[in-house]
């Protein structure tokens, strides 16, 4: 758990550039490059996938797959990091999905780490990172490689 929080803190200051007064603009350049969209042609091989990524909040790519059921999966901006929740139908209530539960998460799960991403659980989402953003010592791992609050 230690390195991979240092692996996530160390990623933290290489995209925005410092713990204490963090840079933004990184969001609009890897938005444009757009440097995921091999790995999500490979998802709508088995998914409809819908890209509802807001850069004004997010801090990653984030998608809804739809096939047996629905996900979320966010794919951070940040890193190959990224976190997978299961949606209910009205796509609003989310719950982390833990340990693959069907086919089709996975598929999808060994889709991801095949191309390199790390796999971002519930307990790990909320430990606290080195990033100060405003308020110090309350930035956690969601916050920083997801969705800003």
């Amino acid at each position: 758990m230690q390195n991979l929080l240092e692996s996530i803190n160390n990623a933290i200051l290489a995209s925005y550039g410092s713990y204490t007064n963090p840079n933004y603009f990184f969001v609009s350049k890897v938005f444009k490059r757009k440097p995921y969209e091999k790995v999500i042609e490979e998802l709508r091989l088995r998914f409809k996938v819908e890209d509802i990524t807001d850069i004004n909040y997010d801090v990653s790519f984030v998608y809804t797959l739809s096939n047996e059921e629905t996900y979320g999966l966010n794919l951070s901006m940040v890193g190959r990091f990224f976190a997978l929740f299961q949606l209910a139908s009205d796509r609003k209530q989310r719950h982390v999905v833990g340990e693959p539960s069907s086919p089709d998460v996975d598929a999808l799960v060994q889709t991801l780490e095949k191309h390199g991403f790390i796999k971002i659980d519930e307990s790990t989402m909320n430990l606290l990172t080195c990033l100060e953003d405003g308020d110090p010592g309350n930035n956690s791992v969601f916050e920083a490689l997801f969705e800003r609050s």
